[in-house]
């Protein structure tokens, strides 16, 4: 959930203590206790005891302040791990200079074995652990938001109990909250008992659709043309797309594409004796306004 003044705001205390991590400032979390009260706290994962710092409660410090005040901290607190790493840039210049020089001496004898300065490998080493402590940060990081993953699946689950709002679960399928996330069992079962519901009418739905269409595409290939096409008319796919939209049935026109090419050619083979039946009373509605029109003329003159 993204942290904002109206979502915060609109966050209903729970039986049990709730957390939310705010989407800009990865250590800061909003804690709302039983009892309603909202507090910010601020993990630092690189601070060398890994502690966690309440900033105050969110009646005192609003949000953009909460993210101000923890990004000073968690910049405080990388400077202490700065301060670590540049301590061996402040040795004095003279033993640096009498180290070279014996690196140098010892470099020069061909029986001695050239031992690296040990200057350079605390540097590395220091280095190392900056890089082991912004990981363990980014794992961190990783946890949380799964957890927080989790809390969102359940609400949404929790509202779809009480609402019985298909919409709900709708939108938890296409968010990136299942991606990493099981879904509970019970929301599970109650997918799979609402599409054994639907799957007949679907199913009959999708036939009736199917028919429209083939129906739709004959006239416009076959019927207007005297032919059959070899390959797919993308014009008379276009004029299904118009006619299903105009009956309040629409359908995307790659959808209409994919049921052409599997099943068109089954359903003309099974209905051919009833296309000939629609094609002359087609042509006699053509036929009838023509000869009304030539007869008016007729009588005109």
């Amino acid at each position: 959930m993204r942290l904002t003044k109206t979502s915060i705001e609109e966050i209903v205390p729970r039986s049990e203590t709730r957390q939310y991590q705010d989407h800009m400032v990865s250590g800061l979390w909003l804690v709302v206790q039983p009892s309603g009260e909202k507090i910010w706290h601020l993990y630092l994962p690189h601070h060398p005891k890994e502690i966690t710092l309440s900033i105050g409660s969110y009646s005192n410090i609003d949000l953009r302040s909460a993210r101000k005040i923890a990004r000073e901290q968690m910049k405080g607190s990388l400077d202490d791990i700065g301060s670590y790493t540049s301590s061996y840039d402040k040795l004095p210049l003279l033993s640096e200079q009498k180290r070279v020089k014996l690196s140098q001496v010892m470099n020069e004898h061909k029986n001695v074995k050239f031992r690296p300065n040990p200057l350079f490998q605390d540097r590395k080493r220091a280095t190392k652990r900056v890089a082991d402590l912004r990981l363990k940060e980014k794992e961190q990081r990783k946890f949380y938001r799964q957890k927080q993953e989790e809390i969102e699946i359940e609400m949404a689950w929790n509202a779809f109990q009480q609402t019985k709002d298909l919409t709900i679960l709708s939108k938890l399928l296409r968010s990136e909250n299942v991606r990493n996330n099981p879904l509970p069992v019970r929301m599970l079962k109650e997918i799979a008992y609402f599409l054994d519901f639907v799957t007949p009418q679907a199913q009959k739905a999708a036939n009736v659709d199917d028919d429209r269409v083939f129906m739709t595409y004959w006239r416009h290939t076959e019927f207007k043309n005297g032919v059959e096409p070899l390959l797919m008319d993308l014009g008379a796919v276009s004029e299904c797309v118009v006619f299903m939209e105009l009956i309040g049935r629409p359908l995307p026109y790659e959808n209409i594409e994919r049921r052409l090419k599997l099943g068109y050619a089954t359903w003309r083979k099974n209905n051919d004796d009833k296309l000939e039946k629609s094609a002359k009373v087609l042509r006699e509605m053509i036929i009838q306004p023509e000869e009304n029109q030539n007869g008016g003329d007729e009588l005109n003159g």
